[in-house]
C-alpha cells in the first residue's frame, strides 16, 4: 500500500489498491505521527513503534507495500537521529530501519544519498520532518518544490511535481510546515518561489490545492 507524500497531511487520502497493508491498520499510525509532531515525547514514539510492530507482514514483490516500509522506516530513524532513541528489531519497519542505519540493505546507501533523487525521497523528507521536527527536511522538499519543469527531464520534472503538491498540500493542514514556508517568504534564497509560498500560507481547507505549473 503506497501512501502519497501528502498523506501527512489529509487522512482521506489514505487510498491504495494493494491489500497487503490493511488501511484501517494503518490509519491510527498516520493519526498518531501527526499528533507526535506537535509535542514529540518517547512514550508517545514507542506507541507508534508498537503499532507499527502490529502491522501483517509486508509483501516483498508489491512496490507500494515497500514503499510505505520505507517511510515508515524513515519516521523511526528520524526519531532516532533526533531524540536518541533506540529502534526496536521487533518489528519489520524496525528492522529495515535499522538495516538503512547501518547503511547496509538495499535503502542503505540511497537513503542518506542527496544525489540519488527521486518521488520516494519526497515521502522520506516529509515523514523524516514528522518523526524530528527537523526543519531541514523541509528545506529538502521546498528545494524543488515550486520549481518550473519545462527545461527539466522527465524523472527530475516529476520529482519537482510531488515535492510541489506535498509542500503545499501539507502548508495548507500543517501550522509548523505552513509557519517554515512564511518564514522563508523574504529569504533571498527563495526569492524566484515567493509567488509559490504565498500560495503555501493561504489557509483554505475547502479547496485543497493542486499545483500549476
Amino acid at each position: 500500500m503506497k501512501i502519497p507524500a501528502c498523506f501527512v497531511a489529509v487522512l482521506a487520502l489514505l487510498v491504495a489498491s494493494s491489500q497487503a497493508v490493511d488501511k484501517a491498520k494503518y490509519l491510527p499510525i498516520t493519526q498518531a505521527i501527526m499528533k507526535f509532531q506537535d509535542n514529540p515525547t518517547e512514550s508517545d514514539f514507542r506507541a507508534i513503534e508498537s503499532k507499527m510492530a502490529a502491522l501483517p507482514a509486508f509483501n516483498p514483490d508489491d512496490a507500494e507495500d515497500q514503499h510505505t516500509l520505507l517511510i515508515s522506516a524513515a519516521f523511526l530513524i528520524a526519531g532516532h537521529d533526533k531524540h536518541g532513541w533506540a529502534i526496536s528489531a521487533k518489528s519489520e519497519i524496525g528492522k529495515a530501519a535499522l538495516e538503512i542505519l547501518s547503511g547496509k540493505g538495499k535503502w542503505g546507501k540511497w537513503f542518506r544519498n542527496e544525489e540519488a533523487l527521486n518521488p520516494d525521497k519526497v515521502d522520506v523528507w516529509m515523514m523524516s520532518y514528522l518523526g524530528s521536527q527537523d526543519e531541514a527536511y523541509l528545506s529538502k522538499i521546498l528545494k524543488y518544490a515550486g520549481s518550473p519543469t519545462s527545461t527539466r527531464n522527465l524523472d527530475e520534472a516529476v520529482l519537482i511535481e510531488e515535492a510541489t503538491f506535498s509542500f503545499l498540500l501539507n502548508c495548507r493542514k500543517i501550522h509548523n510546515v505552513r509557519e517554515f514556508a512564511r518564514q522563508q517568504l523574504d529569504d533571498p534564497l527563495y526569492a524566484d518561489k515567493k509567488d509559490f509560498l504565498q500560495r503555501c500560507v493561504i489557509v483554505d481547507t475547502a479547496n485543497p490545492p493542486r499545483p500549476t505549473q
